[in-house]
């Protein structure tokens, strides 16, 4: 089942993923909840940076936010990417 035990991305959205999206689905995919700081030592990118990363994701609706807390938020994959 590896990646894909909890749910799986829509077969044409892949193709419309950037490289940095495709880079860190199978992390969101495992861990369902992650962190900026997790995405961010998984893409090697600061996590000042990756929480910009982050809030454009939101927007875009590759994420979404799980917990809204300003210290620990956790992003999931948004809604309209999974089966």
């Amino acid at each position: 089942m590896g990646f894909y035990r909890y749910f799986t991305i829509r077969p044409f959205l892949i193709m419309q993923l950037s490289p940095k999206q495709h880079r860190v689905l199978p992390l969101i995919q495992a861990r369902i909840f992650v962190s900026a700081l997790d995405l961010a030592n998984a893409l090697g990118l600061t996590p000042r940076t990756m929480r910009g990363i982050c809030k454009k994701w939101v927007v875009e609706g590759f994420l979404q936010i799980a917990d809204p807390s300003r210290k620990a938020r956790m992003y999931k994959l948004g809604e309209g990417q999974t089966v």
